[in-house]
Parts: C-alpha cells; sequence; structure tokens
C-alpha cells in the first residue's frame, strides 16, 4: 500500500515538474563575437509596454505642465487687470477730490 502511494505521489510531482519546464522562456544569451558585433536583443511585450508608458508619462506631464503654466499666465493676466483698473479708479478719485478741492478753495 505505501510503495503504490509514493509512486503514484512521485509520478504525479514528476508530471508537474516536466510540464513547468515547457512552459518556462527561454532566455536568450547573444554571444559578443570576436569582431565585437552583436545581434540585439529584442524587447520583450512587457518591457515595450513599460517604455510606451513612461513615454506616455513623460508627455502627459509636459501636457499637464503646459496646461499650469497657460493657466497661471491667464490669472495673472486677469489680476494685473483688476489691479490696474483699481489703480485708475483711485487715481480718478484723487483727481476728482483734488479738483474739488482747488474749486471750494478758489470760491473764497
Amino acid at each position: 500500500m505505501n510503495k503504490p502511494f509514493i509512486f503514484i505521489v512521485t509520478l504525479f510531482f514528476s508530471a508537474n515538474l516536466l510540464a513547468a519546464s515547457n512552459n518556462v522562456q527561454r532566455v536568450n544569451n547573444d554571444i559578443i563575437g570576436i569582431d565585437g558585433q552583436y545581434a540585439a536583443r529584442t524587447m520583450s511585450p512587457s518591457e515595450r509596454r513599460k517604455a510606451f508608458r513612461e513615454k506616455l508619462e513623460k508627455r502627459t506631464e509636459a501636457m499637464l505642465r503646459k496646461k499650469i503654466e497657460q493657466v497661471r499666465v491667464q490669472h495673472e493676466l486677469e489680476l494685473m487687470k483688476k489691479i490696474q483698473q483699481t489703480f485708475t479708479d483711485n487715481m480718478n478719485a484723487m483727481d476728482q477730490a483734488f479738483n474739488e478741492d482747488d474749486d471750494s478753495t478758489s470760491n473764497l
């Protein structure tokens, strides 16, 4: 009873190891030739996706920085216009007050 059980378990594990070894990807180790020429390794699909994702992230980040800068400049222009309008209004009010003061002293 014990020997057939051990045999079946051993057979089961060896079948699993054989199936797993067939699914393992082979590593491509290109050997550098004497003249220094070698074939460049092609990128795996996961490496291509990673490179594409990094490129896309950099492009998105650059676009986002550009958009933020545009919004910042637009807000600064609006603020400058508001400050300029307030300054102009204050100067006009001061001129009007000065002119009214001149008119009241000239009547005396």
